[in-house]
Order: C-alpha cells, then sequence, then structure tokens
C-alpha cells in the first residue's frame, strides 16, 4: 500500500519550503500564506480547462496559475465597468465559485483531473511544479522584505492605482491626482493585485511588494513552461526524443528570462572578463566613450545616449532589473500575461481545426478549377462562412483575444507587438494547411487588407467607432478572401477577426478612457552598431547559430520534417521546400528570432511620438520593443541549446550547444553584480518586513528643508489615519509636485483624489488626439489653483475653489510650507502659506508635529 502510493509523499516537499517561509518572513509568512493560497485556487478551479490546452506535458498545470489570475480578474473588471456587479470581495467568490464549476462539472472535467493527480507518473511533476512557484515566491518577498520602501521611480504612481482601486466599488477608478476624473492610464495590472488584495484583505503597501514577489514567481514558471512546452512542441515530430530535454529547456528559460541581464556588467563591470575587450577597442578607436567608471547596475538599462553621452538618450530595461527596482508598472505586470499568451502560441501552431479550414479553403479552390461550376461565388461564400465561423468558434482563439484585450488595457506597447506574434504564429499555420503557392496579387490583398485595418485603428478614436469600422473591415477583409484566398489573405482574415474580438472585449474600459495620441516618427539618431552587440550580441549570435545549425540540415538529407495535413498534396514551390526540413518548433522558434531582431531594429528607423521630446524622444519606444525582445530572444536560446544538443547522429554539429552554454556566462554576469549592489547580503537580520509604507517614517526627504531623518514621519501617521477613518474618495488638498519626487504622498497612499498631483505623468495622462497640449489645458491651470488655495489673501475665492474642487480635507506639512516658501532650500524661510486663513475654513481633525489635517465646514 506505502509503495503504491509512495508518489503522493513529493507533496511533502511543500513542507520544508513552508518553514523556510516562517524562518525568513516571520510574522510577514502567514501573509504570503493567504496570498499563495489566493493565487493557486483560482489556478486548481480553471485547471480542468488547462488541460484542455496543453492536453500533455504538465497538462497545463502551470499555465492554469496564470489563467486562474487573469479570467476572474478580467470578468469582475468587465463587470464592474459595466456596473454589474461591484468590484468587492464577495464578487470574486462569486466569479471564482462559477467559473470552478464551469470548469470542473462540465463533461465531468474532475474524474479526468482525478485521473492525473493519482498518476504515479503525474503526482511528482505537479508536485516540483508547485514546489518552483511557491519557493520562487518565497525568494522574491524574502527580496523584497529586504528593501521594501516604496519611495522612488514609479512606485508612488503604482501604489496609488492600487490604493484608489482599494476603495473603489465601481470602474473606472478615480484618479488620485485628478480631483474629478478617473485614472486615465492603462491600469489593469495594478487591478489584477488590487484585486489579490482585495480576495485576501491585505492592505496594498503590503500587497505591493506581495505583488512584486508573484510577477517574478509568475514569470519564472511560465517562462519555464514556454520553454519546455517548445520542446513538447518538437517531440511530435521528434518521437524518440526524451521528456527530460523540455525539463532542461524549461529550467534555461526560467532562469534567462526571470533572471539573467543583458551584456552589459559582462563588459563594463570591474570585473567584468569582457572589459579587456572594450579597452582594447577604445585605445584603436573601435568604440568611444568610457569604460573607468564605477559600475552601477543601473547602467546596463541607460547605456545608448549616456557612455558615451549623446543627445539620443534611450531606456533598455529587462525584466531581472525591472524586479530589483520594484516598480509595479504596466510593463513588468504584463510579463506574466505576455508568456501566457506565448504558450498558446505553442498550441495555436498546431491547431487542427484551423489547418483543415486553411486546407479545406485550397480544396475548395481546386475542386472550383476543375469543374464548370457557375455558382462558384455562393459556394465560395459558403466556404468563407465556413472559416469564420471556425475561427469564431475556437475556444483558444477567444483566449487570445482575451489577452490582447488586457494587453490593451494593461500595457498597450504588448498588444502592438504580440498581434504582430500572432499573425506570424498564423502564418506559419496557414503555410502548412493551405501550402505556401504565392502569387503577387497574394501581396497586394495582404497589403489592402492591412492598410483598412490601419484605418480604425489609427484614426477613429471613439471606442464605438473603432468597434464598427473593425466590424466593416472584418467583412471585408474576409470576403477578399474569396477573390484572393491563400495562406497571406487567410491570416489578414484572421487577424481582422482577433483586432474585433480584442476590441469588443476592452470596450467597457475604452469607452471610459481617452486614447493617448497614437502617431509615428521617422527616427533622427541611429545606434552605433557596436552598442547593441554590447547589449544583445550574445542573445542574437544564440539565435544566428540556431538558424545556421537549422540551414546545414537544409543542405544536407534531412532527418524529418513535419508532415501536411493529411489528404493534402505538398506544393512543389521553392518556398515549400525551404520549410520542409524545419520541424513545426523549429519555425516557431525561428519566427520568434526574426520577430525579436525586428523589435530591436524597429527604434532605430522608427519611434512612437509621446510627451518625452528632445534627448528622450524615441526612449520610451526602444524600451518597450527591447523589453519584449529580451524576453523572446532567452527563449530562443534557450530552445537552441536544447534541441542541437539532442540531436541524433550530429555529433560535430551538438558541439554547437556546447558554445551556446559557454556563451551564456555573457548574461549571467549581471545578477549577481546587480543584486549585490541594491539589495545588498540575503541575511534574515536584514529583513524589513514587507509594509511599503513603514520605512517612510525614516527618511531624509529631499523636497523637505534640513537633514532630518524623521522628516515624513507625521505624513505616515496621517496617511494611516485617513486609511482608518475615512471611506470612499472625498477631494483632499496637497500640494502638487513634480514627478518623482515625495510630493503627493498622502493621495498615493491613500488613493484620496488631489486637485492635481505629479505633473508630468499627468501631462502624459491627459494628452491624447482632442488635447495635444494637456499641459498648458490641464495641468498649469490645476497647479495654479492649487498655489492660489494655499497663498491667496482673498478667502471668497479661496472658498470658490474649495467649491469648485468639491475639497473636503485640507493637509497643512513640512512640504506644502517648504512648496510655498519664499527660499524652498531655507528651512526658516518666510512662508506665503497662509495658514491662518486655511484654518478658517474648518476644524483640524487630525494633527502630528507640525502637520495638521482640516475638515473642510460644509
Amino acid at each position: 500500500m506505502i509503495k503504491q502510493h509512495a508518489h503522493y509523499m513529493f507533496w511533502l516537499l511543500l513542507l520544508p519550503l513552508v518553514a523556510v517561509g516562517f524562518w525568513l518572513l516571520k510574522s510577514d509568512a502567514w501573509r504570503l500564506l493567504a496570498w499563495w493560497l489566493a493565487l493557486s485556487l483560482p489556478g486548481w478551479l480553471l485547471w480542468p480547462w488547462g488541460t484542455k490546452l496543453l492536453p500533455d506535458g504538465d497538462h497545463g498545470y502551470l499555465l492554469s496559475k496564470g489563467l486562474g489570475l487573469v479570467i476572474p480578474a478580467f470578468i469582475v473588471w468587465t463587470l464592474s465597468f459595466c456596473h454589474i456587479l461591484p468590484f468587492a470581495r464577495w464578487a470574486i467568490i462569486l466569479a471564482l465559485f462559477v467559473l470552478g464549476a464551469l470548469a470542473w462539472f462540465r463533461n465531468q472535467e474532475w474524474r479526468r483531473i482525478g485521473e492525473l493527480v493519482r498518476s504515479p507518473k503525474m503526482s511528482p511533476r505537479l508536485a516540483g511544479s508547485e514546489a518552483l512557484f511557491f519557493g520562487a515566491l518565497i525568494f522574491w518577498a524574502f527580496a523584497r522584505g529586504l528593501k521594501p520602501e516604496l519611495d522612488s521611480l514609479e512606485k508612488f504612481m503604482n501604489i496609488g492605482f492600487m490604493n484608489s482601486l482599494w476603495r473603489t466599488t465601481w470602474l473606472p477608478a478615480p484618479d488620485m491626482w485628478f480631483a474629478g476624473g478617473t485614472i486615465n492610464y492603462y491600469y489593469f495590472g495594478q487591478y489584477v493585485y488590487t484585486y489579490l488584495s482585495r480576495l485576501t484583505n491585505i492592505r496594498p503597501e503590503i500587497a505591493y511588494n506581495l505583488g512584486m514577489a508573484t510577477t517574478f514567481a509568475l514569470t519564472v514558471i511560465l517562462a519555464y513552461t514556454a520553454g519546455s512546452r517548445l520542446i513538447v512542441l518538437l517531440r511530435r515530430n521528434e518521437k524518440g526524443l526524451s521528456g527530460i530535454w523540455s525539463t532542461f529547456c524549461g529550467l534555461i528559460a526560467a532562469f534567462w528570462v526571470a533572471i539573467a541581464g543583458n551584456s552589459h556588467a559582462f563588459f563594463y563591470s570591474d570585473s567584468g572578463p569582457g572589459n579587456f575587450i572594450l579597452r582594447w577597442a577604445l585605445a584603436r578607436g573601435l568604440i568611444s566613450g568610457t569604460v573607468d567608471n564605477p559600475y552601477w547596475f543601473a547602467d546596463a538599462t541607460r547605456y545608448i545616449g549616456y557612455n558615451p553621452e549623446t543627445a539620443d538618450k534611450t531606456i533598455h530595461e529587462f525584466p531581472y532589473y525591472s524586479f530589483l527596482v520594484a516598480d509595479l508598472h504596466a510593463h513588468v505586470i504584463n510579463l506574466a500575461f505576455v508568456l501566457v499568451l506565448i504558450i498558446l502560441m505553442t498550441e495555436l501552431i498546431g491547431r487542427k481545426r484551423l489547418l483543415k479550414a486553411a486546407a479545406d479553403c485550397r480544396a475548395t479552390q481546386q475542386q472550383l478549377i476543375n469543374s464548370d461550376d457557375k455558382s462558384w461565388h455562393q459556394t465560395e461564400l459558403a466556404a468563407v462562412m465556413t472559416r469564420w465561423k471556425t475561427m469564431a468558434g475556437d475556444g483558444l482563439v477567444w483566449l487570445i483575444a482575451l489577452l490582447l484585450a488586457v494587453f490593451m488595457m494593461g500595457n498597450y506597447w504588448d498588444f502592438a507587438i504580440y498581434i504582430a506574434v500572432t499573425a506570424i504564429v498564423l502564418l506559419l499555420l496557414n503555410f502548412r494547411g493551405f501550402g505556401s503557392h504565392l502569387k503577387p496579387s497574394s501581396f497586394i490583398t495582404v497589403a489592402l487588407q492591412g492598410g483598412l485595418l490601419l484605418i480604425p485603428y489609427l484614426w477613429l478614436s471613439h471606442p464605438l467607432a473603432a468597434l464598427l469600422g473593425f466590424t466593416v473591415v472584418l467583412v471585408i477583409n474576409s470576403y477578399l478572401t474569396l477573390i484572393c484566398g491563400d495562406a497571406l489573405t487567410l491570416t489578414g482574415a484572421q487577424v481582422s477577426w482577433l483586432f474585433f474580438l480584442s476590441h469588443a472585449l476592452s470596450l467597457p474600459f475604452n469607452l471610459s478612457f481617452e486614447p493617448i495620441a497614437k502617431s509615428i516618427a521617422r527616427t533622427q539618431a541611429a545606434t552605433p552598431f557596436w552598442q547593441l552587440l554590447v547589449l544583445w550580441g550574445p542573445h542574437i549570435a544564440a539565435g544566428l547559430v540556431f538558424l545556421v545549425i537549422l540551414l546545414v540540415l537544409h543542405m544536407k538529407p534531412r532527418i524529418r520534417s513535419f508532415p501536411p495535413p493529411a489528404g493534402q498534396r505538398t506544393a512543389k514551390t521553392g518556398l515549400n521546400r525551404f520549410f520542409q526540413p524545419f520541424l513545426l518548433a523549429d519555425c516557431l522558434v525561428v519566427g520568434l528570432f526574426i520577430w525579436s531582431i525586428c523589435l530591436i531594429l524597429l527604434p532605430e528607423l522608427v519611434y512612437v511620438v509621446d510627451i518625452y521630446s528632445g534627448d528622450y524622444k524615441r526612449a520610451n519606444t526602444m524600451f518597450k520593443f527591447t523589453y519584449q525582445a529580451f524576453v523572446l530572444l532567452s527563449l530562443v536560446w534557450a530552445y537552441a541549446i536544447v534541441r542541437i544538443a539532442s540531436l541524433q547522429r550530429r555529433s560535430t554539429i551538438r558541439l554547437a550547444a556546447v558554445v551556446l552554454v559557454l556563451l551564456l556566462v555573457i548574461p549571467a554576469w549581471y545578477p549577481a553584480i546587480a543584486t549585490r549592489q541594491w539589495l545588498g547580503a540575503f541575511t534574515t537580520d536584514r529583513y524589513q518586513g514587507l509594509d511599503g509604507l513603514a520605512l517612510l517614517t525614516k527618511k531624509d526627504s529631499p523636497q523637505v528643508p534640513g537633514q532630518s531623518g524623521d522628516e515624513l514621519a507625521a505624513d505616515v501617521a496621517a496617511i494611516r489615519w485617513f486609511n482608518e477613518q475615512i471611506d470612499g474618495h472625498p477631494v483632499i488638498l496637497e500640494t502638487y509636485g513634480e514627478s518623482y519626487t515625495d510630493y503627493c504622498r498622502i493621495s498615493a497612499f491613500t488613493g484620496l483624489p488631489t486637485v492635481m498631483g505629479w505633473e508630468t505623468h499627468e501631462w502624459l495622462w491627459r494628452t491624447s488626439k482632442e488635447t495635444p497640449s494637456a499641459y498648458s489645458a490641464y495641468v498649469l491651470p490645476r497647479q495654479n489653483d492649487v498655489t492660489t488655495l494655499y497663498t491667496t489673501e482673498d478667502q471668497e475665492m479661496r472658498r470658490t475653489l474649495v467649491t469648485q474642487y468639491n475639497i473636503e480635507y485640507i493637509i497643512i506639512g513640512d512640504m506644502e510650507r517648504a512648496r510655498f516658501s519664499v527660499d524652498k532650500t531655507e528651512q526658516n524661510s518666510p512662508s506665503l502659506l497662509q495658514e491662518d486663513l486655511l484654518l478658517e475654513l474648518g476644524t483640524v481633525v487630525f494633527s502630528d508635529g507640525t502637520l495638521l489635517v482640516i475638515q473642510v465646514s460644509q
């Protein structure tokens, strides 16, 4: 009996992890356990759907953790926007219950899941997967506890979003820095962690750091899944390949996506082995800049435009840097959902019903060519409708559209990047199903399809008008496959459906959102080629080595190739013959590699215009494009190692895998240096807890004159008072401030809206096609009004403004006194702030030291 159930013992692996969690996190361990359960339970509830999507490997167990987070959160988000279901704990539990019932009890899915759990082969694998996730969660929760403060970079903005959402019953959430307005930014990611915060009843200042730990853990397990799924896809053609290779690929992918860096530290750090190469090149004038400065880990993300100094400042971050600095920002949170989509691409590329639809399209055309059927139009039109029903009835396609909708609401750049990835995968699928025979009319037609899609995308800013435009385009582009149907135009029609569906799913959000202006300009300053090589050279080299190996196999007698669908003859075109030696997984990885190169090169050609100009005009474009290029190239590298190493009877070629493994040292150089510089030693005596607000009490704020270590202690006391005593979203008055400072601290940590917050952020959020000059239209007038409220001697004017903005609480603290003093750098500078007149407006309801909170009399 014991031997029969020995495989269940692997689940006991979790017990030592729990013990380690309590040892490292102390009293925070109970919060972590509650958080882990809130993450795991939805994943278990949706696991039956995960097994349908990924019917082999781990049967979708780790994927279900991503699905269990995004699907219920999306449903509650949408229903709250539509005022059907409030954003409340009971509503979240209700949504989980309904989804769980649908997943487990339809077609008796619980029987199949029970068989998997009882399987001696699967049970250890599932236990190991859970241990990987739980261990990564504990590890980064401890890392956040070493430096939990939320007072730098974008943290005020992100915690402000979470606090506003925490107070919100119905979406959209009020903007904490623009009283009377709602958040006009992509905040689905911050919503997701506030959703978990609501579910666990853990306040946002703690949930923020748990959210960073979750993003790290999800990145690890989903990158692992993406890497292993590529090998699972490979094994469908390479039947003799051992399953252990998928584990190897998954582990390499998990480390290189989540923890490795770019190549900068290997060359520029003092101990970097590549440092002598740069010195040699610098001495011969092959490069410019300096290599002698003390290395700082952020240099790897601020290199182009900074060393050497030029008028072309750029940003080129990657995930591990994001985890270190802990900005719970859009591009970081969305990383987990991006990896879910990449995992789904490994299934989409071989989707049988879509392959059959493409093959049927070719068969219909061949049938009509060989007959004198005068009702050809009716026959073709029926075939178009059948193909559309196939696409519209595919649950995988709907899930991809949902993720694309989430990208639009969470990090819009990822929508543009991954609609292209989806199009590449669909094109590869249609080449396989239809064949690769292309005519000149094919390129003309697909160009027309793309142009039609761009019309509503670029020119129709109202969401309903854009959705109607996508509907019309969908009909036209589908009809064009009747006139010229092949792999290219079928892909154009399918992408049109994804555009329509993703915009329909995001419509409730878009109706409350004023789109930030979209325009493209030509890049004026290009990056020196050697700097591109320093940052991404090894990643690109790994992909090129893989591509060369494939071409070598192409020139030799091929080992295996993916067969065409049953009943389909292989077209004898040159393009088809070229792709014949490449297995399905190879084609997918080559497509991801080529698109990654495009993402690196695109900022060298064009950039998306935003409020940042001058030296920083293409910084945002390079940031978002190369961030995803890093993710994709890391997956390509992991696959390349395993693919080459697993070749049978190719001992010479397999030596290339050794080279790729040795190259891994280069990006692996970064994390040890960066972690030590930013987080310090990983010792339990340095753990400070997960409360991101607590350490503000010990801060010497640059915005307050003097050099005291407790300048924000009174502000923190006021924040806690507001959070404990005040419900809803009454408007407060505090000073406005420059972005990335300690100004607007109370609105950020309470979620209570103030008249005007961080100026650059509001300038960006309010800039649109209708309001291109948002600074002069919104930001500056409100700043002037705040100045008037604090400094005017005209009490009637002050009362008028209080009524205009519906202000209920006024804060007078050291920041306000410093902002409205004659000399802001002097501690005892004469103040312009009219404290006595402000006190006349109401009653002091809270005070701590020199800070006062006045409740305005009605």
